[in-house]
């Protein structure tokens, strides 16, 4: 309890400065608190870097017409990607080049599987859902992205792949608890379960 205390007295104190701080529109903080069910809740480190590794979180915008239906189902927060939406944090799973075939099953990434889980036909309040069901070869520019964190994580298997144009935000967990709970989704990501 102590270090949850402290973690939001550290945020509320980088948002204090971060209000006072001129310009707005250019700041960028170098932290990242997670409240949704998509990561492990709590303070993230933020860095901007030129490439991406497959077991990276990211912090990236999902497609306009994709945020527009998020923003109006109330998927997405309000933020500075398209259609004045937040981005999403998720782990990269696909890069340029990899062909990732997503069925109502299960998800792979070339022949190795990556998520055996149903997609969900239905959102939490019981409007339909669609997947991004089919094969995608990602360009130059793009990753697929996915959390099993959350059984009803708005993620790529339901919209497919997002751009990942540099520079791209990775997240890195402060705490070893959520560091512990990532590793093992890495781990089997990358086949070493």
């Amino acid at each position: 309890m102590r270090r949850i205390t402290r973690a939001l007295a550290l945020v509320v104190v980088v948002m204090a400065i971060a209000v006072h701080a001129a310009p707005w529109r250019s700041l960028t903080l170098p932290l990242h608190y997670n409240v949704t069910a998509s990561l492990p809740q709590g303070l993230y480190r933020a860095q901007a870097k030129q490439s991406i590794m497959r077991g990276d979180i990211v912090r990236v915008c999902v497609p306009a017409q994709v945020a527009r239906m998020g923003r109006r189902r109330g998927y997405l927060g309000s933020g500075s990607c398209p259609e004045q939406t937040a981005p999403i944090g998720k782990m990269v799973v696909g890069l340029p080049g990899d062909t990732v075939h997503v069925d109502k099953r299960q998800i792979r990434v070339g022949s190795r599987l990556v998520l055996s889980a149903p997609l969900q036909d239905r959102d939490t309040r019981g409007r339909r859902v669609q997947g991004a069901l089919g094969t995608h070869v990602l360009g130059a520019d793009e990753c697929f992205v996915l959390s099993t964190f959350s059984q009803q994580s708005f993620d790529s298997r339901y919209f497919g792949p997002v751009a990942c144009v540099p520079p791209v935000v990775v997240l890195t967990p402060h705490s070893r608890k959520a560091r512990r709970e990532l590793d093992v989704l890495l781990r089997a990501l990358q086949g070493r379960a």
